[in-house]
């Protein structure tokens, strides 16, 4: 079982109006990514550019939880791709020179997963 062959079981159908592989269990309907945006020559202070960013991600509606070195976004595959590049090109007509993102994204086909799910499975064990 790999990446593949989930796509082979997989059959090309009109999913959330996009035509996109879909599945019974799909992976892709909802993603959780942990996303740390890096304005490069933009000076020491960069409040302002991830702000901006967290704006683009309310206005594609996903579910956003700041933390101290990066941003956790939660929606489906599509949009949290889409929000990530407009959040490059805001950052560039805000006149940043380079941005660099790193990104760390989960997929599951047993169940749904969200930030706050997975915040409330590791907290319950602290008690």
């Amino acid at each position: 079982f790999g990446p593949m062959s989930l796509l082979r079981r997989a059959s090309l159908v009109l999913c959330r109006g996009h035509r996109t592989f879909c599945s019974p269990a799909d992976p892709f309907k909802s993603v959780v990514a942990d996303l740390q945006v890096t304005p490069m020559g933009a000076g020491n202070s960069v409040s302002e550019y991830i702000a901006a960013c967290e704006q683009v991600f309310v206005r594609h509606n996903l579910t956003t939880k700041l933390h101290a070195y990066g941003t956790n976004v939660q929606g489906d595959w599509e949009s949290v791709q889409a929000a990530l590049k407009e959040c490059h090109a805001v950052l560039h007509e805000m006149g940043v020179p380079r941005v660099s993102t790193a990104v760390k994204i989960g997929t599951r086909l047993d169940k749904e997963h969200t930030i706050t799910s997975k915040l409330r499975s590791v907290t319950s064990k602290l008690d």
